[in-house]
């Protein structure tokens, strides 16, 4: 899954911890998957690549958070 992520805030990020959590149509959690971003200068936008573990089927939406920055 490819995404990308803006740093709304002036701060620069070594490293961004991402994790999600995905949905079916019904709205049940279908699997879980992660990721990171190498370098998030403040104001900057960049392309993010999500992994599961195992195949995941049926996503109809998710729900990104961060996990932790450096």
């Amino acid at each position: 899954m490819l995404g990308e992520l803006t740093n709304e805030s002036n701060r620069d990020f070594q490293l961004v911890m991402l994790s999600a959590t995905l949905y079916g149509a019904t709205g049940g959690i279908v699997g879980t998957a992660s990721g990171s971003i190498n370098g998030l200068l403040g104001g900057q936008t960049k392309t993010f690549r999500l992994s599961t573990t195992g195949r995941v089927e049926g996503i109809a939406t998710m729900r990104l958070q961060t996990d932790g920055q450096i």
